[in-house]
């Protein structure tokens, strides 16, 4: 028998019960407010990936405390404060909960599965040595953005004003990458940058629902589809290599952020052992990276109120990578999930500025998107070019023509 130990904040110690059959737990405590699932899991210091809510029920009961009121006397420069008791009653509630919990077997043992095929998959991953690229002392690092492609999606002229379909992606794709390396062809690069996510795939799972349970419009099954993103990522990572290094940045969005977690584990065991190919690949919301002296932060857009990024980068960055703010001159936050180009300047502290900056997208609008009116905005991706140590050197958009994507 297993017994899990618990830490409440806020509450009394729970009563605890032995699992049945290892598989199921009841916790009885007190919970300041009603939760969500998952967030009375956090309270509750339970791992979500072994456990979920079976059940839960709340009461409601009542906490009495005597009523007081502040008073407060100036005493010279000074003033001196205390609170009387009014002899009233005062009622607050708090709620008793009860949580049924069942242990993820299936998952549990799914993902060992699937961990130990990847791990043996890095084993044996094709050692590729290190490319001869072109040299200088000026090298540029180029940034790919490809924010949104939402493979999977299925849209249709007759609903939506566009079509959109694997196929289509797969194109509008390659015309971008094709078009922006193109226009950086003369320039001398030592590193390519190029962030996979920001909605990579349109659904989360076989129920063809985002990771927040919204259906979508999903043209094929769950697995063909990933492997459509798969064969599309090994085309990227492939035309990108030819150019120089390449770092991916694998950044988790609202659609999609499970399933882009499980194509970056399948990119860490492919390029394993490729020296050209290096592969960051988190389900952290805000990622960060440095290139000379110019501080990037990542992050979808969907979630957090953008007002408060420039002041959350140095406090995180602070945390994470303690010499990175100093050495820092240009400061920048890259968005996706609006599908539209937007540049704007704030000021953190001391009056440090750290721009945000919002890329467009490649896919099409689908019929929620049509009948709450987004659309017309341009379909584009873009790359940048960065310099050490003077940051943006270039902008290079990618526009696919209108036309493209009426089949």
């Amino acid at each position: 028998m297993e017994s899990l130990e618990l830490m409440v904040i806020g509450g009394e110690t729970p009563k605890e019960e032995t699992f049945t059959d290892g598989k199921i737990q009841t916790i009885s405590t007190q919970v300041p407010e009603k939760m969500t699932d998952d967030e009375l899991l956090a309270h509750l210091g339970i791992d979500k990936s072994q456990w979920q809510v079976a059940k839960v029920k709340y009461s409601r009961q009542p906490v009495y405390r005597k009523a007081q009121e502040s008073r407060h006397v100036r005493v010279g420069k000074d003033t001196v404060s205390w609170k009387n008791d009014t002899g009233g009653i005062r009622v607050e509630y708090t709620y008793g909960v009860q949580v049924w919990l069942t242990r993820k077997t299936e998952e549990i043992k799914a993902t060992s599965i699937v961990e130990g095929i990847l791990q043996r998959l890095e084993e044996k991953a094709p050692k590729v040595p290190k490319k001869s690229y072109r040299k200088g002392d000026d090298g540029l690092m180029l940034q790919v953005m490809l924010p949104d492609i939402h493979i999977g999606r299925s849209t249709h002229i007759y609903e939506s004003g566009e079509d959109y379909n694997i196929e289509l992606a797969f194109r509008v794709v390659h015309e971008a990458i094709e078009s922006m390396l193109h226009k950086v062809q003369s320039e001398k690069i030592e590193k390519v940058l190029f962030l996979v996510g920001n909605d990579f795939f349109n659904v989360d799972n076989e129920h063809k629902t985002t990771a927040h349970g919204t259906p979508q419009q999903e043209e094929q099954d769950f697995a063909i589809t990933f492997l459509a993103g798969e064969r599309l990522l090994s085309y990227i990572v492939e035309r990108l290599t030819e150019v120089a290094p390449l770092d991916l940045l694998f950044i988790p969005g609202n659609h999609d952020p499970h399933r882009l977690f499980y194509l970056g584990r399948v990119a860490q065991a492919l390029y394993a052992n490729n020296e050209n190919v290096t592969v960051t690949n988190r389900l952290l919301e805000r990622q960060y990276y440095m290139y000379g002296s110019n501080l990037f932060g990542f992050t979808h857009g969907d979630r957090i109120n953008i007002n408060k990024l420039p002041a959350i980068m140095p406090l995180e960055v602070l945390k994470f990578h303690p010499d990175w703010w100093a050495k820092s001159r240009y400061r920048e936050w890259h968005m996706g999930h609006f599908h539209t180009k937007r540049d704007m300047e704030y000021l953190a502290y001391d009056d440090i500025g750290v721009t945000l900056r919002f890329f467009r997208s490649l896919t099409a609008a689908d019929r929620w998107n049509f009948q709450s009116g987004y659309v017309g905005s341009p379909k584009a991706a873009e790359s940048l070019l960065w310099t050490p140590h003077d940051g943006l050197y270039g902008q290079f958009p990618a526009t696919i023509r209108s036309e493209v994507y009426i089949q």
